[in-house]
């Protein structure tokens, strides 16, 4: 059972910025990340996706002796992508929500 929910244009307006000003914040974010991700990558010669799975053991450990500190770091980042994306994914959920809301 659906219920319907009356909003004003303005609200609605309001909604909209909201939305894509957060959008725009979480992407400015990413980008950043994805620099940093990219600067490991460069240094250890590894991709992010194999650092991965040699952390969760299924590859053979490869980085040298010594590079524990950018392994936490390296793994945060990864963690925070990850939390930005899901979120981009359901900001994306609710723009096309209110994009709907506002045919009628």
């Amino acid at each position: 059972m659906s219920s319907k929910v009356v909003v004003s244009r303005e609200a609605l307006s309001r909604l909209v910025r909201l939305v894509d000003e957060e959008v725009r914040r979480l992407e400015s974010e990413l980008a950043v990340i994805e620099e940093e991700l990219r600067m490991f990558e460069e240094k250890y010669g590894v991709r992010s996706d194999v650092f991965l799975e040699m952390l969760r053991g299924e590859r053979a450990w490869s980085l040298p002796e010594g590079s524990e500190p950018d392994v936490v770091e390296w793994e945060a980042l990864l963690e925070q992508k990850k939390r930005i994306m899901e979120k981009l994914k359901e900001l994306d959920r609710l723009w096309r929500q209110l994009r709907d809301y506002n045919k009628y």
